[in-house]
């Protein structure tokens, strides 16, 4: 719970507001999936898609021609600027809408 608690922190200004409104991280029910016939005894119907967009603009474009000359890159910056949301961060913001479960985000992401 903790680095859930740390990632949903991490996740930039108005996000979670803006797509969860009254969210209360202390009183989240996590869901966990049950098989059936239907589904192949799997627990899941459908895809969701977790997704990871940085909008390569003249900053980052910089700071990738910089970084091939060697010099240090600077991204983190520019992501925090564009509001990035990790494909971690967007797993769990779809674990909170109940679109899926945090084993499946794992399982996807990790293995």
């Amino acid at each position: 719970m903790a680095d859930i608690q740390k990632e949903v922190e991490a996740l930039p200004a108005g996000t979670l507001e803006g797509l969860l409104p009254g969210f209360k991280l202390e009183k989240v029910n996590f869901l966990k999936s049950v098989g059936c016939p239907r589904c192949g005894n799997t627990g899941y119907s459908g895809r969701v898609a977790l997704a990871e967009v940085i909008d390569v603009d003249s900053r980052i474009k910089e700071s990738i021609i910089e970084s091939g000359k060697g010099k240090a890159i600077r991204l983190e910056e520019a992501l925090k600027e564009q509001k990035f949301i990790s494909m971690r961060q967007d797993g769990i913001i779809k674990v909170l809408q109940g679109l899926t479960t945090m084993e499946e985000v794992l399982r996807v992401l990790y293995d």
